[in-house]
Parts: structure tokens; sequence; C-alpha cells
């Protein structure tokens, strides 16, 4: 059983999508159609959507096209914010390198959320398990060249295998292009995505499989709980994973972690086969509630370990 004295405030941060509140003198603009007023309401980062308006040969500033932009898949935006930048060979390389690293297929995540239902649960995607033994051997040259007039062990696979998968990331990019490369290409991605690849490695080892907004940010075998929401995070369930119930007979969550869930508003919802919660306003479920729930199970699971070891 792994430990579960872990930072739980940094696990949400990961599935959310930064957003910009656009003033509302722009929305009352005659010229902006309705559609594009929605588009406006869910728009990315000031600064991606000006590269990318900059790679369809229009004014940074404007958001007339706006609404084209949000109607493109997040690969299509994340190629388009490289070719504005003037390097479209980078896009590619950087899917392929946190695909590598981080076990995320970018453009399998891009074309499940292009057409998903906001209403539904991320289905079961490709995707690597939390523990890697070894990254490609594009990433371990690039990482190992990088190290070579380091302090390092002779042993520098076992050494880089020991390093957080952001720190292998920086270290990618500071040996093939520069640290700033890396530092971008994470902002980006987050902006675009959602996620936070400098706090994924943070929330390792928890125990607990976590999917938010059409992406599972954390799972493995041996997990012992899933925390899932649906597609526009209004929804969440909680179920436990087979693993749990091979090491406890349990084919149910446990009644302490029933009751404590039943008393900030889940039901078991049967058509689903488990613990539900919506928020009453159909607004995403706030991160203190997450934070909540998290807690509940890792509260059981550490007054629980000996039974589960």
């Amino acid at each position: 059983m792994k430990h579960f004295l872990l930072l739980i405030s940094c696990i949400i941060g990961l599935g959310i999508l930064l957003m910009v509140i656009m003033d509302k003198s722009l929305l009352a603009d005659p010229a902006i159609t309705e559609s594009q007023e929605v588009a406006i309401q869910n728009i990315y980062d000031e600064e991606i959507m000006q590269t990318v308006r900059k790679s369809l040969g229009i004014d940074p500033q404007s958001i007339v096209k706006d609404d084209i932009i949000m109607n493109k898949s997040k690969a299509e935006v994340l190629a388009m914010y490289y070719e504005g930048k003037g390097m479209s060979e980078l896009a590619e390389e950087v899917k392929q390198i946190v695909y590598d690293i981080y076990g995320y297929d970018l453009d399998q995540i891009s074309s499940y959320l292009l057409v998903s239902d906001g209403n539904s649960f991320l289905q079961e995607v490709e995707g690597k398990s939390k523990a890697s033994t070894s990254y490609s051997e594009r990433v371990m040259r690039n990482v190992t060249e990088m190290l070579q007039d380091t302090n390092i062990p002779n042993d520098k696979r076992q050494y880089i295998m020991s390093l957080s998968k952001s720190e292998v990331f920086d270290l990618y990019f500071a040996a093939n292009k520069g640290i700033e490369y890396a530092e971008e290409a994470k902002a980006v991605i987050l902006s675009i995505y959602g996620l936070d690849l400098e706090k994924i490695a943070e929330i390792q080892d928890i125990d607990i499989a976590i999917s938010s907004k059409g992406i599972w940010i954390t799972r493995s075998e041996e997990d012992l709980f899933v925390m899932h929401s649906t597609i526009n995070d209004v929804g969440l369930k909680i179920y436990p994973t087979s693993y749990f119930t091979e090491l406890t007979g349990l084919y149910e969550l446990p009644k302490q972690v029933r009751t404590e869930l039943e008393e900030i508003g889940f039901y078991y919802k049967e058509d689903i086969g488990a613990y539900y919660y919506e928020d009453p306003n159909d607004i995403p479920i706030t991160e203190s509630f997450k934070i909540n729930v998290v807690n509940i199970l890792s509260n059981y699971m550490y007054n629980n370990n000996e039974q589960m070891i």
C-alpha cells in the first residue's frame, strides 16, 4: 500500500481549463454574432488566442473569427498556435514528447472531446499507467546527453527514471531546444487541454484514479477507487476498482465511505452503478468539493491500510 500523505490540493487544478473573461463592451459590438458571443465566453488564454489569430492572418486583437477557432479541435488549435509562432514542426514534437513521457495522446484526447456530450463520462482510452519503467529512446538519448557534464551517478538511466515527469520534460527540451520551450509547451497544453503537466507528478501514488473534464489525469492497476467527472464537470461518480475488490472482497464502496459521501449530497445511481453527485445549479463542481471527496477516500485508505496491504 502506498503512502497517502500528499498535497491533495494540487489534484483538482489538473483538470481545470484556463478561461479569459472578456470585456462586456466587446460582446456589445454589433459586428459580433450570437454564435461568436458563445465562443468568446469559452475562450482560451488570450496569449494563445492572439497567436492563433495570427496564424489565420488576422489582427491578433480581433475577435471576429474567434468562433472559428473555438470550433476547432484542441489538436488543431495547438498546431495553429505553433504555426502562429513560426514553429509549425514543434507542434508534432510536443505532442510526441507528451505521449512519450506522460502517456497522454493529445490527438486522441482532442478527437474524443470534439464529439463528446458534455454530460457523458469519459470512456476508456489508450494511455500508460502511472508508473513508467522507461521512456522512448529519443527521450532517453536527449536527457542522457543533457546530464553528461553533471555529477550524476554512472547509471544515468536509473537516475532519469527517478526524476519527475516534469523534470524529464524540461531536460528533454533543454537538450533539444531550450528550457524556455518546455515552459511554453506546459503553459500552452494547460490552456488548451487543461492538463497541468507541472503538477501531474505530484499526485502519483494516491491510489485513486482521477478522470476530470474528459481526461484521465492519473490511474494505475493498483488504484482502489475512481473519481470520475462528466466531460462538462457537472456530475461526479465514485466507485471501487476491481483491485479494491480483490483486496477486500467488497464489490461496493465501504459503508463508512458511502455514509460520508451521502452527507455531502451523493446518492447511489443504479443506471451507472456508482455513487453520484450532480451540481444542483448545473455548473462545474467546485475544487473544494472535489478535495473533500478525495479526503474522504484517502482517510478511509489511511485508516484501513493494514487490511489492504
